[in-house]
């Protein structure tokens, strides 16, 4: 059967963490951020900590009409190597400023997205092991966080992943996504999360990781940490609005003041720096759906 672990470990994980935080989380730690980004994206990780990211440092969000605080988060850029060790050389020089970078040891390749989803878990269960939340997101994306603070508090999730649900997804046989019949056998997903954002939660991060090395792997990590993990854990998937998809819009401002998205995608670092701009005096009525004069590329 398929879904199931293997009695032998298939997957040992033996992938070391180059860099890391002083120290990923504390006691107060409510929740952990792990951005996934790619070794030359320096302009978006500089524009995640001048906007949505540094309120994980100040606790405090720019605007008075979403309630809330933004107080026990840490959040880290999750990143592999790059065959050019001038790059390296540089992302080290970045770490050694900002303090903000986990990478592992295996090249930043999108075949290797699941070596580094692992690496989030791995990262987590050892350092923040009594962490409520992992949020899991990507380098294009602005995340509301005091709204999502408020879902979190509101539902009180266990044994759960939430973000936007994908059921029934069909199985790439050609092109980028590919994979084969040996590597996936059926011709649907099972229930996963699109990784543009995801909420796990604390109680499922040891397990999912602990699976993982007895169950083979696909490289679409989202499909294998959220759906084949998630399938044989028995996991809850929370669906609610607001999560993007890969083919979500970006959102407006006001999509962000009022609510309708907990996380949006397509953000340029421009239009990022321009939303936290106009955040502080953003009039947005209920009435008004779209707000988009910040979205200057």
């Amino acid at each position: 059967m398929y879904y199931r672990k293997r009695t032998t470990k298939v997957n040992p994980y033996k992938h070391r963490v180059l860099l890391g935080p002083t120290q990923l989380c504390d006691d107060d730690t409510e929740m952990v951020i792990l951005v996934h980004s790619a070794t030359r994206n320096i302009a978006q990780r500089a524009a995640i900590r001048e906007t949505w990211g540094n309120a994980t440092l100040t606790g405090r969000w720019p605007n008075n009409q979403q309630n809330g605080s933004c107080a026990g988060l840490r959040l880290a850029f999750v990143l592999g190597l790059h065959v050019d060790e001038a790059e390296n050389r540089a992302v080290r020089e970045e770490h050694a400023r900002y303090n903000d970078i986990v990478q592992g040891d295996f090249l930043d390749h999108y075949h290797n997205m699941t070596l580094k989803s692992l690496l989030d878990l791995k990262v987590v269960d050892d350092r923040c092991p009594r962490v409520r939340y992992l949020l899991k997101t990507d380098d294009d994306m602005v995340v509301n966080l005091p709204y999502l603070l408020r879902l979190l508090a509101n539902k009180k999730l266990q044994w759960s992943i939430m973000g936007p649900v994908n059921v029934a997804a069909r199985v790439h046989r050609a092109g980028k996504w590919k994979l084969t019949q040996d590597e996936f056998p059926f011709s649907y997903f099972p229930p996963y999360e699109s990784g543009s954002a995801y909420v796990i939660t604390g109680d499922l991060i040891h397990e999912l990781f602990v699976t993982a090395e007895y169950v083979p792997h696909i490289f679409v990590d989202d499909v294998y940490v959220t759906g084949i993990l998630g399938r044989i854990l028995g996991v809850n998937h929370v669906k609610h609005s607001g999560f993007a998809f890969w083919h979500s819009k970006p959102p407006s401002l006001c999509d962000i003041v009022r609510d309708r998205v907990v996380a949006g995608t397509k953000m340029t670092p421009t239009m990022l720096r321009n939303m936290w701009k106009q955040l502080p005096k953003a009039e947005c009525p209920v009435s008004i759906h779209h707000f988009t004069k910040w979205l200057v590329v």
